[in-house]
């Protein structure tokens, strides 16, 4: 059996891919609650239209987007969808892509006030 904390996050990395290997149905529940957890961090997250709207306005695809900044199509989807909170290394690249400021993609209003 896999150990895990109180939060019942995964403590043995050794007893993780050993319980993956062998199909171990409390380990893929533990899993599935970890991820659940931290997707509940995103749920009230904005969707970053300006993001969208500056990408599609160049007639660029996600897919074009995220090979432009060595990102994947699923990376950029997920910054869209207000789901993910790209590195300001990655925001930088997808600004000077999309020839826009970070402020003009990524600064809240309501949250500067």
């Amino acid at each position: 059996m896999v150990a895990s904390d109180p939060d019942g996050m995964v403590s043995d990395p050794d007893g993780m891919i050993k319980a993956l290997e062998s199909g171990d149905a409390p380990f893929n529940r533990n899993i599935a609650a970890s991820a659940q957890k931290g997707a509940e961090h995103f749920v009230n997250e904005e969707k970053n239209l300006r993001m969208k709207d500056a990408r599609t306005r160049l007639g660029l695809s996600q897919t074009d987007l995220a090979e432009h900044v060595g990102a994947t199509r699923q990376t950029i989807g997920l910054i869209e969808a207000g789901r993910y909170n790209p590195s300001l290394k990655l925001c930088t690249a997808i600004c000077k892509t999309l020839g826009v400021t970070l402020n003009d993609l990524f600064w809240d209003e309501d949250a500067a006030s």
